[in-house]
């Protein structure tokens, strides 16, 4: 696993978060 699929991985696993988040606090 290249350290830019990890990277990737990492934002799009935070912008989930975020998402649900927004959707579930609002």
């Amino acid at each position: 696993m290249s350290w830019q699929q990890r990277v990737d991985d990492a934002l799009t696993a935070r912008r989930v978060t975020d998402t649900l988040r927004r959707r579930y606090v609002v």
